[in-house]
Formats: structure tokens, C-alpha cells, sequence
């Protein structure tokens, strides 16, 4: 499961580029330029042992910047934009940046497994320690999953409500409602 956080770790982060090399007409030159910075800190972090997780964290911030030059107030005060984003392309970006503040996380996690197991060894733990220690780190992905699942479904939620136009009463009614029922699920579990 390690291999698997690494590898996930080095290819997540280009997600975003993708997305504007398909979906906007952002200059495929620029484009090429910061998915070849990003793969050589990712393979730099992987190579030394940490900072794995640091081409998540260029990759989103790079790729916000990068959305930054196409629309907002910077395009409008200066009369020049790098490229065009239209409406279909922020949702796919919106996915492709949390999927690369997830790869930070997994390279934290890689990183943060990789100690362990290198101390395990030289503590002399065997072949089922390092299993054990597989199994965490499948549980922790697992964990990033759901909550990025979770994130994504929340944020369609509120697109939904946002086109059926919910009043903010009985909105804040629903969050209500929802953050007691959440409540007492965590009162019957804590026993």
C-alpha cells in the first residue's frame, strides 16, 4: 500500500493540468512547463525521502494561481488573460485541485509509513508487522477517500440547493438538523 500512496502521490498532482490542457485554451507550452516542474518535485521528494507530497501543494496552488489569470479581478484590471475557463471546466477543476491537496496527503502518508517501516526493521520486526503496518496505511487511504468523498457530495448538495433556491432558514434548519443527528450518532458509539 505504500507503493500504491506513492504512486498516487506522483501522478494525482497533474490532474489539474490535464483538465486545462482539455477543457480551456491555456497555451499547452505553459502547461507542459508546470506539469514538468511538478513531476520533478514529486520525483525529487520521492528520491530523498520527503517532500513527496509538496507537488499536491504546487500542483493546487499553481493550478489556482494559474485559474486566478484566466478570470477574477487580475484579467479585468490588467486587460489580459492567459486563457479562457468556461463553466463545465471549474467543476472538473474544482475536482482536479482537491484530488491534488489529496496526494499531499498521501505523500505524507508515504512518507510518514516509510519511517515506521525503516524503524520496524531496525527493531527487527518481521514480515507480519510490516503487514500490519500496510493494513494502517490502506485504512488511513481508505479514510482520505471517504472524506474526499464525502466533500465532493456535499459540495453537490449545495449546487443542488443552490438551483432550487433554498431559503437560508430552512437551510440553516437542514444544518441543524443534520449536525444533531450527527450528534447523537457519535454519543451512542462513544458508548
Amino acid at each position: 500500500m505504500r507503493l500504491l500512496s506513492a504512486a498516487l502521490a506522483l501522478s494525482l498532482p497533474l490532474t489539474p493540468f490535464i483538465v486545462f490542457m482539455v477543457m480551456t485554451d491555456y497555451s499547452g507550452i505553459l502547461i507542459y512547463v508546470f506539469m514538468g516542474i511538478t513531476a520533478i518535485i514529486g520525483v525529487i521528494g520521492l528520491v530523498r525521502g520527503r517532500g513527496l507530497g509538496r507537488a499536491g501543494l504546487f500542483s493546487a496552488f499553481s493550478s489556482m494561481a494559474l485559474l486566478a489569470f484566466a478570470m477574477g479581478y487580475i484579467p479585468y484590471t490588467t486587460g489580459v488573460a492567459l486563457g479562457t475557463v468556461n463553466e463545465p471546466a471549474l467543476r472538473w477543476l474544482a475536482l482536479s485541485i482537491s484530488l491534488s491537496i489529496y496526494a499531499y496527503f498521501l505523500g505524507n502518508v508515504y512518507e510518514a509509513s516509510s519511517r515506521i517501516a525503516r524503524r520496524m526493521r531496525e527493531l527487527g520486526y518481521g514480515a507480519e508487522g510490516l503487514r500490519e503496518l500496510d493494513t494502517t496505511n490502506a485504512v488511513v487511504i481508505g479514510v482520505g477517500v471517504l472524506l474526499l468523498g464525502v466533500s465532493f457530495v456535499i459540495t453537490l448538495l449545495m449546487e443542488v440547493l443552490r438551483i432550487i433556491s433554498l431559503a437560508p432558514v430552512i437551510a440553516l434548519l437542514l444544518f441543524i438538523i443534520v449536525y444533531l443527528i450527527a450528534m447523537v450518532i457519535a454519543r451512542v458509539h462513544r458508548g
